[in-house]
């Protein structure tokens, strides 16, 4: 199955075949399709509704809760299965999934959970490259990562240079 990335920059589509690499990079014109689009001089980057701001609660607190959970079943940095941790982080881990899935039902009775931008355009998640790093290869290696984006189109997490030499 093809992927299908559309350019938020100039709206070109990429078709991108089943098992071939995506650099991230518009066909067309170039642009990191993942990167936040520059916002216009004039155009109001506040405007966005109260939709807006309950998807972005919804994904930051879903991704906080997701964070707890894998913390809780990392006790000496070993990853431990549930039934393997004492009683109290079980019912901590409970309580964690508990409150993901209340969050998650509530907001796909007001939310479009497909979307991709807000309503006022700006991308609800910005996939970037981490900092360099060296692997156990001794080769180096740029992780990726998602952050999720403010409607106003402030990124939560500080994204480093996107340069590919950095």
């Amino acid at each position: 199955m093809n992927q299908i990335i559309e350019c938020h920059h100039c709206g070109a589509v990429n078709v991108i075949p089943e098992g071939e690499y995506f650099g991230g990079y518009c066909e067309c014109c170039s642009s990191d399709v993942y990167a936040a689009p520059e916002p216009e001089e004039d155009a109001p980057v506040s405007d966005y509704t109260p939709a807006d701001s309950l998807t972005y609660l919804t994904n930051s607190a879903v991704i906080a809760l997701d964070a707890a959970y894998e913390e809780i079943h990392d006790v000496n940095g070993e990853g431990i299965e549930t039934e393997d941790l004492p009683d109290h982080l079980q019912a901590a881990a409970a309580i964690v999934l508990d409150v993901r899935k209340s969050i998650r039902r509530e907001a796909a009775k007001h939310c479009d959970s497909s979307a991709r931008t807000y309503s006022n355009g700006v991308p609800i998640n910005i996939r970037y490259q981490g900092a360099r790093l060296i692997g156990p290869d001794d080769r180096p290696y740029r992780p990726g990562y998602i952050t999720t984006v403010h409607p106003n189109g402030t990124p939560d997490a500080s994204i480093p240079p996107q340069s590919i030499k950095s």
